[in-house]
């Protein structure tokens, strides 16, 4: 790794890179990406996505909500989107990429430069799963993820499904970053972002002095504003389901609210 008394820059991370992909633990952890099953991305479609003959130019944009049910881990919150994704989908295998900074040695911390990855986060659901079953898959795949995620390559691992590099459906849980201060003033950074890959929807969980908020990326060539307004209540309304019974098997959580359930049993 460079020294720890220079701040890297990023030509050296390269460099050093490719050096770590051709080190003795290269191998082992190339070995556990490739053995990952990650065919269902290419499955992975809701039932209110705009289908188009042709793929549309990439149109971000994004709706904020607010976050109010009592489940603020990042684990959880991730959890509960792969359960919403396997409600609507309907496959027993999801996958979500997920950022991780690429800054897990002492010495990229400081560096300058896009050291960040998306890697995908795989959870197999059944309906009799309790909530917490689905928790620990999140974590064990999280600790897996962190210890080989220098060996992902998205042509090894992914590849092979057909996709272009991008995650359909992605998730990130942003802390709010310490207040900064200099020759005397003190300044906050506001809703930091950036959209390095293309994506059909991301969950962004953010903190925020008044609580988390949910900022939900979209491709607006795929969904319109009020299809990924119910996709925000309907995980709101699964959240506060988790929070009132979180040993629920997942099948029998709620993510209709009141008034749309009442709008079904009237109408139909």
């Amino acid at each position: 790794a460079p020294a720890s008394d220079e701040v890297v820059q990023y030509v050296q991370f390269s460099e050093w890179q490719n050096e770590l992909l051709e080190g003795e633990e290269a191998e082992q952890g190339k070995t556990y990406w490739r053995e990952q099953d990650f065919s269902a991305l290419a499955g992975l479609s809701l039932p209110y996505e705009i289908k188009l003959a042709d793929r549309p130019a990439f149109s971000p944009e994004v709706f904020i909500s607010r976050l109010d049910a009592n489940v603020t881990e990042k684990a959880s919150l991730l959890a509960a989107w792969q359960v919403l994704l396997w409600r609507l989908t309907r496959q027993p295998d999801i996958v979500v990429g997920l950022a991780f900074d690429g800054r897990k040695f002492e010495e990229l911390q400081s560096g300058l430069g896009l050291f960040a990855k998306w890697l995908p986060i795989l959870s197999r659901l059944q309906a009799d799963y309790p909530f917490s079953e689905i928790v620990r898959q999140v974590h064990q795949s999280l600790n897996q993820a962190e210890t080989w995620q220098d060996y992902f390559l998205w042509e090894e691992s992914v590849g092979s499904v057909g996709l272009d590099e991008g995650h359909p459906f992605a998730f990130d849980f942003e802390t709010r970053p310490a207040q900064a201060s200099a020759a005397g003033v003190s300044f906050d950074l506001d809703q930091p972002s950036v959209c390095a890959e293309r994506f059909k929807v991301k969950l962004v969980c953010r903190e925020t002095e008044n609580g988390l908020v949910a900022e939900w990326h979209y491709d607006a060539g795929l969904f319109s504003l009020e299809s990924i307004q119910c996709l925000a209540e309907q995980y709101d309304v699964l959240l506060e389901s988790i929070a009132k019974n979180p040993e629920a098997v997942i099948g029998e959580l709620g993510m209709l609210s009141a008034g749309v359930r009442q709008q079904l049993l009237v109408e139909f």
